[in-house]
Order: C-alpha cells, then structure tokens, then sequence
C-alpha cells in the first residue's frame, strides 16, 4: 500500500509528520488516521514501531498524556488503544459533571437555594 511522492513531498509530509499533533476539537481516532496517513507516505526504514509509539504519544493532548500510565508503549496501537479509552472516561467525566451540575440547578428555588 505504498504511494509514490516525488522528493520534494517528501520533505514537505517528512516536516509535517514531524510536527503533526492533536488538535482541538479532533478525537483520538481522527488523530491516528491522519498520523497512519502521513506514515504511509514516509520511509518506514527510518521509523522503528516504538518510534511510531513515541511519536504518536507525544502528539496527544496534555489532557490525555498527563493521564496515560508512564511507561514504554510497545506499539503504535497500544498507544492508541489506551488514548482512546482515556479519551472516552474523560467525555463520559465531563458528561456527568455537567449532568450534575444542571441537577444542582434545577434543585434551587426561586431564589437560588437549594
């Protein structure tokens, strides 16, 4: 599944690759296509699995890095595999803390007490 890029691409997805991170508003699962993306463009002799695995994991968001367990990622997937798990205990987080929030709301009279 190899593509062709003409030299000068090459340089240009090499300094995107390098540079490519998790942006606001994109999922983990948004993330790793584009990173497996730019990957299949580039020279997988220069890119060892853990090196990927690092890569991928420096790209996330300070959100969901600060929460993954330290340690040395073996693979890509696994790194992807638990940033996905963490991503979905954080929205479900966020979720319940605004439900509860909203049932606070409504639990107060007229005049804000509860």
């Amino acid at each position: 599944k190899e593509k062709f890029v003409a030299p000068h691409g090459q340089s240009k997805l090499m300094t995107e690759f390098d540079t490519f991170r998790i942006t606001d508003g994109m999922t983990v699962d948004e993330y790793y296509a584009h990173f497996n993306e730019l990957v299949s463009h580039i020279d997988d002799r220069t890119t060892s699995s853990k090196h990927l695995a690092h890569k991928f994991e420096r790209g996330l968001s300070v959100s969901i890095l600060f929460k993954l367990p330290p340690g040395n990622p073996n693979s890509l997937e696994d790194v992807y595999i638990r940033a996905g798990q963490l991503e979905r205990i954080l929205n479900l987080a966020k979720e319940v803390k605004k439900e509860i929030g909203e049932k606070r709301k409504g639990d107060s009279d007229y005049f804000g007490h509860s």
